[in-house]
């Protein structure tokens, strides 16, 4: 398996996305996102970094938003196909 250049070094928010999962509303992240893709067109609802619940209306299908985030909160979420990007 190749090594990154910098595998030494934490990512900046900046660097490129090297991971990411399934978001299952309700379940916390493994760790705070760099960004949140959205498969399926809709609303969702995250819990930020902070700790503030945000409800983000008509969120686009094949977007990548850049959100730190803890977990969709799955009242009020409606879009779909929703992954969790660090």
């Amino acid at each position: 398996m190749p090594t990154a250049q910098f595998s030494n070094h934490e990512p900046e928010i900046i660097a490129p996305i090297s991971a990411g999962e399934a978001a299952t509303p309700g379940t916390d992240f493994r760790s705070i996102s760099r960004g949140i893709f959205i498969g399926g067109t809709g609303d969702i609802r995250l819990r930020m970094k902070n700790g503030e619940e945000l409800l983000f209306r008509n969120a686009q299908a094949g977007v990548v938003y850049p959100f730190q985030a803890q977990q969709v909160v799955a009242s009020g979420t409606t879009a779909s196909d929703i992954v969790a990007l660090y």
